[in-house]
């Protein structure tokens, strides 16, 4: 019985390895989407704030110019980068109610 719960487990590794691989493609192109949303909505921010600008001075001159990266960050960082925000963002989440408690403490 344990080894063919053995023969199983090992059966099923090479699976397990690829779900993960795929896991970490997932990420990273999720990671590549959000950036890429993120870069889209500041081009349009700019593009609007030049129009706007160039309505409000009679002109067509372009006073707000963004520079954007020409190359990205690479999306192993990026993912990394994500991943260590969202935590630090659980972390917040779960110990603000108690340093809310602990201050209320305080004030008595």
């Amino acid at each position: 019985m344990a080894r063919a719960k053995a023969e199983a487990a090992k059966a099923r590794l090479p699976h397990a390895k690829m779900e993960m691989s795929l896991k970490l493609e997932k990420a990273k192109l999720e990671a590549t989407i959000d950036m890429l949303s993120l870069e889209k909505e500041t081009t349009a921010a700019v593009a609007e704030a030049e129009v706007l600008e160039a309505a409000v001075d009679g002109s067509d001159r372009s006073s707000c110019k963004l520079q954007l990266e020409a190359t990205p960050l690479d999306p192993i960082q990026r993912t990394r980068e994500y991943v260590a925000k969202q935590a630090n963002e659980q972390n917040e989440t779960q110990f603000a109610p108690a340093a809310q408690v602990l201050s209320q403490d305080d004030r008595s």
